[in-house]
């Protein structure tokens, strides 16, 4: 008996820190490539950064949190609940969120996702890192153009390109927006998600691009507005996530994760764990 007791010890000692190891690869999967995170939330706080990086916003001019009464909550992708949101106030070139440049915003691939909702037709700034007044500090920002195209600014050192994802999106509607870059697919390697909240359906874009290189801004990481003012989004954004690596439509955070492949093995060793102690 003292030794199938000992055997029981074992097995709830493994089970332990199998369920530790985890949690924390699990955790590590959800953050390793999140340059920054903004969710607008009271906690860590309205304008911090919830990547753990450290990227802490600044407002310029009438910036509000308000209660989130568009967008998903909770979150599909992490099932973190979404009670706020952040409105952008609206003074054409006045009103934005920026961030301080870091050698972390510099990407060869990305990925930016937001949760948006458009007012008014006329071009604006949902994120990037691109100056309105120097072009020596553009690098890349994502638009919502005059006519809602959802299209992609992007700035080799020399040459912008803008990439039309074909997908419009329209005035007063609630919508989870995607681009993704990947550098070395130039025939493919554009992506475009946009989903409809309402209609709770998705529209995707492929296309390619030209550059060889991506240029490298100095500028400030800015959501809602170019970096230095201009083209603000005089409206709701949400849920501002960079990462710096090409996510799939599955990783996004408006989309149901499936199970990974680190929660498939664990309830496989569980699993076996347990039938193991049933036949002790």
């Amino acid at each position: 008996m003292k030794y199938v007791k000992t055997q029981h010890v074992s097995l709830a000692v493994v089970a332990a820190v199998l369920a530790g190891v985890v949690l924390m690869l699990c955790a590590s999967a959800a953050n390793a490539d999140t340059i920054g995170y903004w969710r607008f939330e009271d906690s860590p706080g309205f304008l911090n950064d919830s990547s753990g990086n450290g990227f802490t916003l600044t407002s310029h001019g009438n910036v509000l949190q308000l209660d989130n009464a568009y967008f998903d909550d909770p979150i599909p992708q992490t099932g973190q609940s979404n009670d706020d949101a952040a409105f952008i106030g609206g003074s054409v070139g006045n009103d934005w969120l920026s961030c301080a440049d870091d050698p972390k915003f510099e990407v060869s691939d990305f990925t930016i996702e937001a949760y948006a909702r458009r007012n008014i037709s006329e071009s604006r700034v949902i994120a990037g890192q691109w100056s309105d007044s120097e072009p020596a500090q553009q690098s890349w920002t994502l638009f919502s153009m005059k006519d809602g195209d959802i299209k992609l600014y992007l700035n080799d050192g020399s040459t912008v390109s803008s990439v039309s994802s074909g997908i419009t999106i329209s005035n007063l509607k609630n919508y989870f927006v995607a681009a993704s870059f990947d550098l070395s697919d130039q025939d493919t390697g554009v992506e475009f998600y946009v989903k409809d909240l309402s209609a709770d359906t998705w529209t995707t874009s492929t296309q390619g691009h030209t550059l060889a290189s991506l240029h490298n801004s100095t500028m400030d990481f800015s959501i809602g507005g170019a970096a230095d003012g201009g083209y603000s989004w005089t409206s709701v954004l949400d849920e501002v996530r960079l990462s710096n690596t090409v996510l799939s439509q599955g990783e996004l955070l408006a989309s149901v994760p499936e199970p990974s492949t680190i929660v498939l093995l664990a309830s496989g060793v569980l699993g076996l764990l347990l039938l193991w102690r049933r036949r002790k």
